[in-house]
């Protein structure tokens, strides 16, 4: 449901506002969630909530970065469906998280990478093809 709340705020051009409400969103809902894991498992729920914070935010920090720099590269028509490829990644990814959970584990490394890398490239300046005369 937020996801699709976020495809319209997005396309009514909300912008910086939204982003922040929904990754804080995220972020509270990824350290409740890692905490209702804990304590079904029968261990203290609190950890749980500063893990899945933490996880959560790392999630953000490597992706958000990522589909801001595909969005400005592709075509205005195109960019409007990142969010909703990101979406729908995240909820493939949880689900197959949640049958196999080593994924998860895979996933956590692949956003520390994502965030190493986004914030290592971030000064580089797309050049492009270059056409050869």
């Amino acid at each position: 449901m937020l996801a699709v709340v976020a495809y319209a705020a997005e396309r009514a051009r909300v912008g910086r506002p939204l982003e922040v409400g929904l990754s804080i969103l995220g972020i509270g809902l990824g350290a409740l969630l890692f905490a209702g894991v804990l304590a079904t498992a029968g261990r203290e729920a609190w950890p749980g909530l500063i893990a899945g914070a933490a996880c959560a935010a790392l999630g953000f920090a490597g992706v958000a970065r990522l589909l801001v720099r595909a969005r400005r590269r592709a075509d205005p028509s195109a960019a409007a469906l990142f969010t909703v490829y990101g979406d729908l990644a995240a909820l493939g990814l949880a689900a197959v998280s949640i049958f196999v959970p080593p994924v998860g584990l895979v996933a956590l490394v692949a956003f520390v990478v994502l965030a190493v890398r986004g914030r290592a490239g971030a000064g580089d300046k797309y050049e492009g093809l270059r056409i050869l005369r």
